[in-house]
């Protein structure tokens, strides 16, 4: 059907026919529409870009970063706490733990990061079926097998003898009594009573209060003294005990051999007098005593790993981290003395 022209119609009515004026007109028209038909057709034959083939690079797979990641810088030496026996172990041995907190095994007792982790809750649990109070002890293993002589733990809410602890145990052996933990050869000394934490109520909250029971009775470390005891030369500060506490112990550098001469004189004066052995357990309950934390003087984070030390002077002054190291390193000494000079003539001994 062909498409009505007005314009043409009206050119005719006015002028007659003039198809010299419109010829090239409907020609362009048409050639235009053969145009668009053509280009519509190129377009669709001709793919687009984006229906290009896919590249290279969307047929392979993404490479793996082979790179190895890089791995965590080693931490510092850490603390870390383990159960052996009804009571909680320390060592310091470790520079790192894992996800779970697990820093390790020390012959077969695996120690954690943190001393409240959840595995360690229940360390020498019992029935529940007793309440009051209990404070933690801090002991120096002396006696009995695993975790080696001289291995410092402890025991969080403890009764001893039937008896919350209190300060006139420290210096005193003590073991279990066979009614939570059997067959124990364990024997420790009390380093330090914290009568400040009454850890009553949390045990009582988890059903296991006390977590130990221990007794003095019978309790006795390992004598490492000849028959004859020890002599002067053992209060050299270059001898076994000296070396091990007061020149090279784990508190670092507290102090060179002549700052320890004068009170390693008065100590040997007072052992061959009438002292004898009963020195040495009263240097401990002295030297532990005067850094008993107070409120005043809480314990120091410096020894937290030895226990909870701090305390004052007669005058309520704190005293200072290198005195408190000196005492405690004192009270380690006799202990160590106390197992040396053991068997000897001396009185006590």
């Amino acid at each position: 059907m062909t498409k009505f022209n007005y314009k043409k119609w009206i050119t005719e009515q006015k002028y007659g026919k003039q198809p010299h004026l419109f010829e090239q007109e409907d020609k362009e028209k048409k050639d235009d529409k053969k145009d668009d038909k053509k280009d519509d057709k190129k377009d669709d034959k001709k793919p687009k870009k984006d229906d290009k083939k896919p590249k290279k690079d969307d047929k392979k797979p993404k490479k793996k970063d082979d790179k190895p990641s890089t791995p965590d810088k080693p931490k510092s030496s850490i603390t870390c706490y383990g159960c052996e026996n009804g009571q909680i172990i320390t060592d310091s041995g470790f520079n790192n733990s894992n996800s779970s907190g697990v820093c390790g095994t020390v012959n077969g007792v695996t120690m954690y990061d943190d001393q409240n982790n959840t595995n360690l809750s229940s360390c020498g649990s019992t029935s529940g079926s007793l309440s009051g109070s209990c404070f933690p002890i801090v002991a120096t293993k002396c006696a009995g097998t695993g975790s080696p002589i001289g291995t410092q733990g402890s025991f969080p809410c403890a009764m001893i003898d039937g008896q919350p602890a209190d300060q006139s145990l420290v210096g005193q052996q003590i073991k279990h009594d066979g009614t939570i933990i059997q067959g124990s050869t364990s024997v420790w000394t009390v380093d330090s009573v914290d009568l400040n934490t009454d850890n009553g109520p949390t045990y009582q909250g988890i059903n296991a209060f006390p977590n130990s029971s221990l007794t003095t009775q019978g309790a006795q470390c390992a004598t490492s003294g000849s028959s004859t005891g020890c002599d002067n030369t053992d209060f050299d500060v270059t001898s076994s005990c000296g070396q091990d506490h007061l020149m090279g112990g784990p508190l670092g550098n507290i102090g060179g051999a002549n700052s320890w001469t004068t009170w390693l004189t008065a100590q040997a004066n007072a052992f061959n007098g009438s002292a004898g052995c009963y020195q040495f357990g009263a240097i401990q309950n002295f030297s532990l005593a005067q850094i008993t934390p107070t409120a005043n003087c809480p314990a120091l984070p410096g020894l937290s790993q030895f226990g909870s030390y701090g305390g004052e002077n007669n005058q309520g002054n704190c005293h200072p981290e290198i005195g408190v190291k000196r005492k405690f390193a004192k009270a380690k000494w006799a202990l160590c003395m106390q197992n040396k000079c053991a068997g000897g003539s001396q009185a006590g001994c």
